[in-house]
């Protein structure tokens, strides 16, 4: 009983690290993504409205 709740915890913390290794990579992803147009957009913008308009 005692080698089997170590097999399981063992299992599922991997399963947790390997879950939790794909989620983190992907957020990193789309973050790193989407930043970048975000600033593109946000210079864009007020290079066009010649630093008039904050928001």
């Amino acid at each position: 009983m005692q080698i089997e709740s170590v097999v399981i915890t063992i299992g599922a913390f991997l399963l947790g690290i390997f879950i939790g290794g794909i989620v983190g990579v992907a957020f990193m992803c789309l973050f790193q993504i989407n930043i970048p147009y975000e600033r593109d957009e946000d210079k864009i913008s007020t290079e066009r409205s010649g630093n008039v308009e904050k928001t």
